[in-house]
């Protein structure tokens, strides 16, 4: 059974989505920007940028299971916005703390 969306929802997603689709869709640019600035500015080697890329790479897939599990749980639309939370913010720790 489909849900019926009132206008009103559907006008602000259509307000909200280039945004949305801004901050998650540019990974190119965002991901050139932080090997730059971790290269350059923080004095990380390029292989060990690559090296904790390649480690993200894998927790993302061992870590696939249990995320299966969280959106059964809290359902699609709240487990989404967990995960945009906690990536942006792992992320901006991340560059920032090394």
């Amino acid at each position: 059974m489909k849900q019926k969306i009132s206008p009103r929802i559907c006008k602000r997603n259509m307000k909200l989505f280039p945004f949305y689709r801004a901050l998650s869709f540019d990974y190119l640019f965002f991901y050139t920007i932080n090997f730059i600035f971790l290269t350059q500015v923080k004095n990380i080697s390029p292989s060990a940028v690559v090296l904790e890329d390649s480690f993200y790479a894998i927790f993302v897939i061992i870590l696939q299971i249990p995320a299966t599990i969280i959106v059964d749980i809290l359902g699609k639309k709240k487990s989404i916005l967990l995960r945009k939370y906690i990536k942006y913010n792992l992320y901006i720790y991340d560059t920032w703390m090394l």
